[in-house]
């Protein structure tokens, strides 16, 4: 875990209500990691207050490519994302109506690119229940301070 990743955990279990596991690897296939049906995500955050699960992606690179290309992939295989990611974390009944949504911890001049390409390129848009709570795609921006010495 980098820098950054820390700082962002660390600024989601500040809220009590939420639950933090790091380098969530979801795989589609329970049995096999099969190329390109399981990824790796920063950080899956389980916000009790607002029943929604977030996978919290966090990136501080200049290009964001890869990200966006991993949007699109999860937009292509989100019914099967959330069954597993409610599968392999145990939350099949505990989670019954709680939404899924990705949500990006990003430089701030990475934000109007990821607004711009994401939203036509692979956003991922109202798919029933797993993102009932409001936008689909939320993002934080990162800002990176000096330390003092």
């Amino acid at each position: 875990m980098d820098y950054y990743q820390g700082v962002v955990t660390e600024y989601l279990r500040a809220d009590r209500s939420t639950f933090v596991n790091t380098e969530f690897c979801i795989q589609l296939d329970r049995d096999q990691m099969a190329r390109d049906r399981h990824w790796y995500c920063d950080a899956v955050a389980l916000e009790c207050s607002s029943e929604t699960i977030f996978l919290c992606e966090i990136s501080f690179a200049d290009g964001l490519g890869a990200l966006l290309k991993r949007l699109c992939a999860w937009k292509d295989h989100w019914s099967d994302l959330c069954a597993a990611l409610k599968r392999d974390a145990g939350l099949t009944k505990l989670a019954v109506g709680w939404g899924v949504r990705p949500w990006l911890f990003i430089p701030e001049a990475s934000v109007p690119k990821v607004e711009k390409k994401a939203p036509s390129e692979c956003a991922l848009l109202s798919t029933g229940d797993n993102t009932r709570n409001g936008p689909a795609l939320e993002l934080s921006i990162l800002v990176p301070q000096r330390r003092k010495r």
